[in-house]
């Protein structure tokens, strides 16, 4: 179970072994046609880690013509004193790269 109290659906559970964009969307649609911009109930979702948002995130930008990379390294500012993996995108603003991080908040 999750902190907010969510519990996946079980056609989520292997959502981890999808490794490809193309894959994720698919598994995504099945679930639920809507457009990808609506969102969806929690049972009709497809469950990722960072390395699957920031993917996301970076095709998304591709799509719209925007330069954007996969950056991966370690966060300090989840944990306290505590330096995590993650995955990250920047993209290349009118002013130079940015940082973007799918999985915080806007």
């Amino acid at each position: 179970m999750d902190p907010l109290g969510i519990v996946p659906a079980a056609a989520s559970a292997d959502d981890v072994e999808s490794r490809t964009l193309a894959h994720m969307l698919d598994r995504l649609v099945a679930r639920d046609p809507a457009p990808l911009d609506i969102a969806r109930p929690p049972d009709r979702r497809f469950i990722g880690i960072c390395p699957d948002h920031t993917l996301l995130a970076c095709a998304a930008l591709r799509h719209h013509r925007v330069p954007a990379r996969l950056r991966v390294g370690f966060a300090a500012y989840f944990t306290p004193d505590c330096l995590e993996d993650h995955w990250v995108c920047e993209y290349r603003a009118a002013d130079g790269w940015r940082l973007l991080d799918p999985e915080l908040g806007p």
